[in-house]
């Protein structure tokens, strides 16, 4: 029995790469106007626009065919699919942002062409996070494409794949690539790919619109002929990704894998312009062979008759598609401050969304949705698989810098003005008038205690600070920021998505305790808190003792806890280069900075040094903070600033992990994974290229990754704050926070630096990181039993703390202490907190399921709640939910499950 082809053309939409957005937006303008004028000509042909993004800047570029557009996608001449606002990167972005991807986008493709999105398309990606089956199948979507991430596996091009809670998707891999393209025309690639071609002294720019087949034929009618044979050949080559050569050699390449017969190909690449040669193509082939047949068609085509073929696919288990050579490693910790800004806005769009939902509910205030959506948006596009990750020209850096600002802007306006609305309706009342008032404001759901920091204007000089029952509480002076007048203090009790009232009271001082302390410097150093104690020797910080659970974190290896260490990286945006010589801090000075009731603050100065082709460069001026809470708490805090003033580098913060065979778990976008250095199947770097063994080792991560031994009863966590790259020592008895690296190429030609050429080659000098840097990342100590430790609340405390508000006397509706509400048991977290999109009644709460285990919970409000809707992630409903004692519901949660709620209180 013959095969059945079904060949779609495509122009991948690259939101920003080798040009700005509004650069690539209109060039792939000009593409989707060919692919409807050749449907003029041609009934057979077909198209396919892989995000929302490309179809607004065909709408913004050409406005008079946008009619044209909507009437071509009606009759499914052309195909709208993944669904999302851009092609994300699915392993740096958080798990929230990965979801309004495809919120946003399949709620766009609906509201301007009347489609459900059912495809979700990935073919760009550097890898596929494990949660991406069950994300897609609560979006919606029946039927996952995708290229990266398997290459090094044996697998067949259909399979089910399925998510820890059991979702799963089919799923198409194009194990050979996402590019067909027909002799002769291999040389078309270029310029599009690659739009500016440097020539000394000028900037060629080579028109992407011009037909090159109907050029050719009109000049020379032969060549139709000639064109018609060449197609049909069984020649061919597959190299950067790209499959040229004649059908044959196409179809020959995906029947290897294919698991019924049907098969599909994409015709075309990255931004190249639609041709009508594909027509002549696929005509002669179906002329000259009858075994077969090729079809000009859409992917839902090819869905479709996959489900008719009955065939039962086999099943992929909670994996993750990292493997390589897909896998680019330098990706993950490149361009350090444009993935600080990202996880910052992430925080920041969620505090947004919440207090602008408590100012509705309690104040009747207008949730700003739009202005909310417009700049989750922004954010949403610097998510793009090219944008994240770093490897793009600088131009499209500035632009991406430039739209998060934009966003921060706006997202911090929003904020301000919700909570101020929020402020003025506290009931301060039991606070004596000549008293300032405190607002402490906890924004997730559970109960905080935490140390916080408030600014005292100078001219108070004698105060204490009260908390809810009046009782004075202790704080000592701030001394990492000596411009402010800051003063930190611990928060107790902090109610779950709620507040309490403190206070400042003028001319009363407490006995703070804090030492005086001389600024000297000092090599060795011991200090305490009821449960940890900290050992410094020679500057370096060498052992911390778990009091609690017997356990000591030691630098009997060849790092020191928390110090830094460099290596010149000779690589690209996409690669590490090879690790050559080492160097640690040195000239290492202590100094304790502060000593008193709240906590103990140690500052450590050091200078790191590398090699940089001829010179040595040091970095001359690197502080270190490293602060330990005296309230008994098991984390201990990090911050580190430097001016970076070497290129070509890549600077790590060093943990040694004195825990055997440990079992390694890190946080992905909306869950967590159990990570090994080799893959558990497929080829390993090491197989590849021994040279690059380092790779199996180096992982992306969002906020946190453990190392456990239950039997052991010893785990270490690491926590961070947009800081996406660790790597795992070779005995996994280290762990390597990457801090940054410094490159200056999107891709190395020299042969032997990198692997692979996996990019256009050019200069991006803004990547060289060269400036202020400041990193903030923490250490958690616990038990090692995972199951039942907190390490995902951990995490979120360190990345949202408390927020502190000075506030006016009020006499308002809401009391001096609230909370919406809480959730049990402590395995759920809360990840949003919003208006739904349709309508303003009620909330929309997101939970996840943190343990990786089968569990009931409960949500209790403290007011009656009227109707409670299970809903998907595009918000329609599942199922309505059983109030118990009119302010509760209880609900079943898979492993890492993801559950949905719309609230009507």
């Amino acid at each position: 029995m013959g095969k059945k082809i079904f060949l779609s053309p495509h122009s991948h939409y690259d939101y920003l790469w080798c040009d700005t957005p509004d650069g690539m937006g209109s060039k792939n303008a000009k593409l989707i106007k060919e692919a409807l004028l050749i449907m003029r000509k041609h009934e057979k042909y077909r198209y396919i626009i892989d995000s929302v993004m490309a179809c607004e800047y065909f709408r913004i570029n050409h406005p008079d065919m946008w009619e044209e557009l909507q009437q071509r996608v009606k009759e499914r001449k052309i195909e709208l699919i993944g669904g999302d606002i851009v092609a994300p990167d699915t392993l740096l972005p958080n798990g929230e942002s990965l979801v309004r991807q495809f919120l946003y986008g399949c709620r766009y493709f609906k509201k301007h062409f009347g489609i459900d999105s059912k495809i979700a398309y990935l073919i760009d990606s550097f890898g596929q996070t494990p949660q991406l089956p069950q994300i897609l199948k609560k979006a919606g979507f029946e039927f996952f494409i995708f290229v990266r991430g398997a290459r090094n596996r044996s697998l067949p091009q259909e399979f089910w794949w399925k998510s820890f809670d059991g979702s799963k998707i089919l799923t198409h891999w194009m194990y050979s690539t996402y590019t067909y393209i027909p002799p002769p025309f291999a040389m078309t690639i270029l310029p599009p790919i690659f739009p500016f071609v440097p020539i000394p002294g000028t900037l060629q720019v080579i028109p992407q619109n011009f037909r090159v087949y109907e050029f050719l034929i009109k000049i020379f009618p032969p060549f139709k002929y000639i064109f018609r044979r060449l197609s049909n050949t069984g020649l061919g080559i597959s190299v950067f990704g790209l499959d040229m050569g004649g059908l044959k050699f196409s179809i020959k390449n995906r029947i290897v894998r294919s698991t019924t017969d049907n098969i599909l190909i994409l015709n075309g690449t990255d931004n190249l312009p639609p041709s009508t040669n594909i027509l002549d193509a696929v005509d002669y082939y179906n002329k000259k062979n009858k075994k077969n047949k090729v079809i000009i068609a859409i992917p839902s085509e090819f869905h479709s008759a996959l489900k008719k073929s009955r065939k039962k696919f086999g099943v992929v288990e909670n994996y993750e598609f990292l493997g390589p050579p897909d896998l680019f490693p330098g990706t993950f910790g490149n361009r350090p401050k444009l993935k600080h800004q990202i996880r910052f806005l992430e925080n920041q769009f969620y505090l947004t969304e919440l207090s602008s939902t408590l100012s509705n509910l309690l104040n009747n205030i207008p949730y700003p949705k739009e202005e909310i959506n417009k700049a989750i948006n922004r954010i949403l596009c610097c998510d793009f698989h090219d944008g994240i990750t770093g490897v793009h020209i600088d131009a499209a850096y500035d632009n991406i810098m430039k739209q998060l600002k934009l966003s921060e802007l706006q997202l911090k306006r929003l904020f301000k003005s919700a909570l101020s609305y929020f402020i003025k309706n506290i009931d301060t009342s039991n606070i004596l008038k000549n008293d300032m008032p405190l607002l402490i404001f906890n924004p997730l759901s559970w109960e905080r205690t935490s140390i916080e920091k408030i600014k005292i204007p100078n001219e108070i000089k004698e105060f204490s600070i009260l908390n809810q029952i009046g009782k004075q509480i202790p704080y000592q002076k701030e001394k990492i920021n000596e411009k402010e007048n800051s003063y930190i203090f611990l928060a107790k009790d902090i109610p779950p998505i709620g507040y309490t009232s403190y206070s400042i009271r003028k001319n009363q001082s407490l006995n703070q305790g804090q030492s005086i302390l001389e600024k000297k410097k000092i090599s060795t150093l011991t200090i305490e808190n009821n449960i940890l104690r900290l050992s410094f020797k020679d500057g370096k910080l060498i052992s911390i003792f778990n009091k609690k659970d017997k356990f000591e974190l030691n630098s009997k290896g060849k790092y020191s806890i928390g110090g830094l260490r460099i290596h010149n990286d000779r690589g690209d945006g996409y690669y590490i280069g090879r690790i050559g010589k080492i160097h640690h801090m040195y000239d290492l000075q202590l100094e304790v900075l502060e000593k008193g009731p709240v906590r103990t603050v140690v500052k450590l100065n050091a200078k790191l040094k590398c090699k940089s082709k001829i010179l040595f460069k040091s970095i001359n001026e690197i502080t270190q903070y490293i602060i330990m809470p005296n309230f008994g708490d098991v984390r201990i805090d990090f911050i580190t600033i430097f001016y970076n003033n070497i290129r070509n580098i890549r600077i790590q913060a060093c943990f040694p992990i004195p825990i055997s065979n440990p079992t390694i778990r890190s946080e992905i976008p909306y869950g967590f994974i159990e990570r090994n250095i080799e893959p558990k199947v497929g080829k390993s770097w090491k197989e590849i290229n021994k040279h690059f063994e380092h790779y199996d080792r180096i992982k992306p991560v969002i906020n946190w990754m453990d190392f456990s031994n239950i039997k052991e009863k010893k785990g270490v966590s690491i926590i961070n704050y947009g800081i996406p790259e660790y790597e795992i020592g070779k005995n996994k008895d280290s762990c390597l926070l990457t801090l940054m690296r410094s490159t200056g190429l999107l891709t190395n030609i020299i042969y032997g630096t990198v692997p692979a050429m996996a990019g256009p080659f050019y200069r991006i000098p803004k990547a060289y990181a060269i400036g202020d840097h400041t990193f903030k990342y923490s250490l958690y100590l616990h038990n090692g039993d995972f199951s039942n430790n907190l390490i995902a609340r951990e995490a979120q405390n360190f990345n949202i703390p408390l927020i502190v508000r000075k506030i006016k006397h009020n006499k308002g509706k809401l009391g001096s202490e609230f909370s919406l509400f809480s959730i049990e048991p402590e395995n759920f977290i809360v990840t949003s907190i919003k208006k739904p999109e349709d309508g303003n009644n009620g909330l929309l709460i997101r939970l996840l399921e943190t343990s990786g285990k089968k569990s009931k919970g409960t949500v209790k409000f403290n007011q009656k709640i009227k109707n409670v809707k299970k809903v998907n992630l595009l918000e329609l409903p599942i199922e309505e939910m059983k109030i118990e004692n009119d302010n509760s519901f209880t609900y079943e949660s898979n492993p890492q499950e993801i559950l949905s709620f719309i609230i009507k209180i």
